[in-house]
Parts: structure tokens; sequence; C-alpha cells
């Protein structure tokens, strides 16, 4: 179990059991920001962010990679290994 320390300030009790640590308005308009200079992004770069299957026009990896990086979430593998073996 993992027990993340929070300041009081931080915290709204919405119900028992479930605390935000975050003001969810400002979540949604950090998200909007970051939503919209990836079309930027996009838009400006389309051969390298989107391929098209069919039909459809979809992104690529390294769309979704650029976005995880403005909101601070790329991970860094250090070391692969079987599972279960």
């Amino acid at each position: 179990m993992t027990v993340a320390v929070v300041p009081a300030d931080d915290v709204r009790e919405t119900s028992p059991g479930l605390v935000l640590s975050r003001d969810p308005d400002g979540v949604l308009e950090a998200a909007s920001r970051a939503a919209r200079a990836l079309v930027r992004a996009v838009s400006q770069n389309e051969a390298q962010y989107v391929v098209r299957l069919g039909q459809g026009r979809h992104l690529r990896f390294e769309a979704w990679q650029t976005l995880a990086a403005a909101a601070g979430s790329l991970k860094d593998q250090r070391r692969a290994g079987a599972i279960g073996g």
C-alpha cells in the first residue's frame, strides 16, 4: 500500500475515502492547454505525428509521448527482463 502525504491546504474531501489533492477545475484547465498545444504540434508536423489507417487518421506514439513530456509523465526504463520466468 502506498501512502502520499498531502498538505492540508491542498486537500478537498469529496466523500468518504476520496480525497482530491488538486483542484479539478485547475486540472481540466491545464489539460485543455496541453491538448491545444498538442493540436498545434500535430498540425504543424502531421507527417511526424499522424498515421493513416484505412479511412482514419491516428496519432503515432510520438504525439502521445510529446503530451506526456509536457505533463511531466515520461518514464525511464532502467532494465528489462523476462516475466514469470
